[in-house]
């Protein structure tokens, strides 16, 4: 179930942290749906022609979230938890800067749900890359 081999220190602080990261964004997927009715009109606005498109991305990216976010609590394994994780969080960077070019929103006002995004994908990346760690005791 869970896919570090070792049992030192770094393995659990590992194992912990994917579960943390895990479960809060699936929690923030949580409430974006609940909350959709007062955040869908924030985020899907500004994107001109496409906001209707950008509506559906928001239901998109929050069962994403939801789903990618336990999935990659629970097992990083498979290669699903990663993808639906990294898209979730791609769509959310690509669309937020998007908005500059489609509907004239000023860049500085995308850019701290651009930049909370590409951090969250670069702790998924860093999470992925200590989770095949190895038992240096055998």
């Amino acid at each position: 179930m869970f896919n570090c081999n070792c049992t030192c220190s770094k393995g659990y602080v590992v194992m912990f942290m994917r579960i943390s990261f895990g479960l809060c964004l699936a929690l923030i997927g949580i409430d974006h749906i609940k909350n959709m009715a007062e955040f869908a009109p924030t985020v899907s606005g500004g994107f001109g022609f496409l906001d209707p498109v950008a509506l559906l991305a928001i239901w998109l990216v929050s069962i994403l979230e939801v789903v990618g976010g336990l999935w990659f609590a629970i097992d990083v394994r498979s290669k699903w938890p990663g993808l639906l994780v990294g898209l979730a969080l791609m769509l959310i960077a690509v669309g937020m800067t998007a908005k500059t070019l489609l509907g004239g929103v000023p860049l500085m006002n995308v850019m701290d749900a651009t930049q909370n995004s590409l951090l969250w994908l670069t702790f998924a990346l860093v999470i992925l890359g200590f989770s095949s760690c190895k038992d240096s005791s055998k």
